[in-house]
């Protein structure tokens, strides 16, 4: 497993987005998927940031597990009634880019809420030449 902290600011996604790439060539991923996951990636970090303070905490979990990358975003939420829109054009293309996306909110032991944007990519099926 993998967790990078980050400030919830746009100007660090890129540390988010080099991760993400960083992972997904340690598992060997093609260039197409390792594409896809960066830009997956950046979308999770830039649909989150606007629901959150620039004070807060960005943090992002990778875990490789047998040709697929789990990736966990997660924020505070601020103001504290923010939820992820579902609905959104962010939203269609995380689900383009994604085998599996999924968003929740989540209470931690200390009674406070989080927002997290929950994914997998699949490494491309060998073409076996």
């Amino acid at each position: 497993m993998v967790e990078l902290r980050i400030a919830a600011q746009p100007a660090l996604v890129f540390a988010a987005r080099t991760v993400a790439s960083q992972v997904a060539h340690q598992a060997d991923f093609d260039l197409d998927t390792t594409s896809d996951l960066r830009m997956a990636v950046d979308e999770m970090c830039n649909t989150l940031i606007p629901l959150t303070s620039t004070r807060c905490i960005l943090t992002c979990t990778f875990v490789l597990d047998a040709g697929r990358i789990h990736v966990a975003a997660t924020v505070p939420p601020d103001p504290s009634d923010a939820m992820i829109d579902i609905q959104s054009w962010g939203w269609r293309v995380l689900q383009a880019l994604l085998n599996e996306v999924s968003a929740s909110s989540l209470e931690t032991g200390e009674g406070v809420r989080h927002l997290q944007i929950r994914a997998t990519k699949l490494a491309a099926p060998d073409a076996g030449c």
